[in-house]
């Protein structure tokens, strides 16, 4: 009982690895098939914000608040 089965392995995966950013998190070939198969169509758009890269998929519900409080300035 050392492997989860594949099914649990890829809903791990699909939390864990989001976007192209999240290469790092890549440990065995299941998740690197994953990360070929899922994470390859999210393109990470890097936003420069608070001097600091932020990845437009990831962080979209952040922009979208911080974009309508400079529409209300």
């Amino acid at each position: 009982m050392n492997t989860l089965p594949e099914e649990i392995e890829r809903s791990i995966y699909s939390y864990v690895i989001t976007c192209n950013s999240h290469c790092n998190y890549i440990f065995n070939k299941s998740s690197l098939k994953y990360y070929k198969d899922k994470a390859e169509h999210r393109y990470c758009a890097p936003i420069k914000l608070f001097n600091r890269d932020v990845c437009q998929f990831c962080f979209a519900k952040e922009i979208r608040f911080l974009k309508m409080m400079s529409y209300n300035l």
